[in-house]
């Protein structure tokens, strides 16, 4: 039986640096070593004779203006809560497409994407389904069944696959539309309409892998380490329910570590079904004394201000404190969003919460030595 948690990460986690607690896989990911090992050997064989790999095209661009409308979600929220602000926009008709996260960044939470994907069939929206950190959290299998009109999700925060690799599902009744980026050779492909052939049915079929499958002038180093990367998860880490078994098992008592770290009036972000967190990530308050209530309320209403904020509280975490968590206010708190990975063990949060707190307490009293003087 594999054993999860630091000794893992010792030995398949290595390039990480000894001083860096790992709390914020989300953003970019940490690459195992038997991944990395395969991009860097998919990157000799292309240099080896690089015209076997690339050729160059000229592109076209097309430009299309489009007016957006947002729906306000203020967390904590239940699912019904969620497709109730959805169904009061997309029941209008006004709206021709519907962008929805399957988990959100800031504050990391699940949707509910497969209902949301239901109500835009329901009104005739086409739904662009934002599936950034699904894939080696949740199951997509349901792409088979419900057939969203558009899906992406990166291969690189979760799945443990080399950096940059995404996937991208487009139903196959929209595969004309979809154009490569840069475009290539393939712009303009059409479905042809009433297949007669066997040749007409298979270029349907393979329509949109073949206008993806040669776009120039990229490495595919990454993309031939993907079948690395479901190997590490299945015969290194045992599986994807044994990967969310740890997650899950380790995220309950890292939640317990992180609000007992914060203090009293820390609370987990959840409802009362508990569908909000997903195995990798979940958000915990950080609790702030009164006088900083000001402060709060100011960098809500003062955008800059806010990324000044932001940025100075990332730049300490970073390069003093050595461990880094993403924040965000939202709804007048101060949400703190944690990772759970294979590498990681409860000792992590303990000290990585102290660290995001220092900074985000040392800053919170400077804005408001500031905003005193500005008085």
């Amino acid at each position: 039986m594999i054993s999860f948690g630091h000794e893992f990460r010792k030995k398949y986690f290595p390039l990480i640096r000894e001083d860096v607690i790992p709390i914020n896989h989300g953003s970019f990911c940490v690459t195992p070593s038997p991944v990395v090992e395969r991009q860097k050997q998919a990157i000799d064989e292309e240099e080896k004779f690089t015209d076997e790999f690339y050729f160059f095209h000229l592109f076209l661009v097309d430009y299309f203006g489009l007016q957006y409308d947002i729906v306000e979600l203020d967390y904590p929220l239940e699912n019904e809560e969620v497709l109730a602000a959805f169904e009061k926009k997309l029941s209008t008709g006004e709206y021709k497409l519907c962008l929805f996260d399957m988990i959100s960044s800031l504050p990391g939470v699940k949707l509910p994407y497969l209902e949301l994907i239901s109500l835009c069939r329901k009104y005739s929206v086409w739904s662009l389904v934002d599936g950034a950190h699904a894939v080696g959290q949740v199951d997509i299998s349901f792409l088979d069944t419900l057939k969203p009109d558009f899906m992406t999700t990166n291969l690189h925060k979760w799945l443990f696959v080399s950096k940059s690799c995404a996937l991208f599902y487009v139903n196959p009744k929209h595969h004309d539309l979809i154009q490569t980026f840069p475009v290539s050779w393939s712009y303009g492909t059409r479905l042809i309409g009433s297949p007669k052939t066997s040749e007409n049915v298979r270029h349907n079929e393979h329509l949109l892998i073949n206008k993806f499958s040669f776009v120039g002038t990229v490495t595919y180093s990454q993309i031939l380490s993907v079948s690395e990367a479901l190997k590490f998860r299945s015969e290194v880490c045992g599986g994807e329910e044994n990967i969310r078994k740890y997650q899950y098992d380790l995220q309950e008592k890292a939640i317990d570590q992180v609000k007992k770290v914060f203090g009293p009036g820390s609370k987990l972000l959840q409802n009362s079904t508990k569908t909000l967190n997903p195995p990798g990530l979940f958000n915990v308050s950080l609790p702030v004394d009164s006088k900083y209530v000001p402060v709060i309320h100011h960098l809500l209403n003062n955008f800059d201000d806010y990324k000044l904020f932001k940025h100075e509280c990332d730049k300490k975490m970073l390069t003093e404190m050595k461990a880094f968590a993403l924040f965000v206010i939202h709804n007048n708190e101060i949400w703190v969003r944690f990772s759970v990975n294979l590498y990681n063990e409860v000792d992590d949060y303990a000290v990585g919460a102290a660290k995001v707190k220092f900074v985000l307490e040392y800053f919170l009293h400077q804005k408001l030595e500031n905003l005193k003087l500005s008085l």
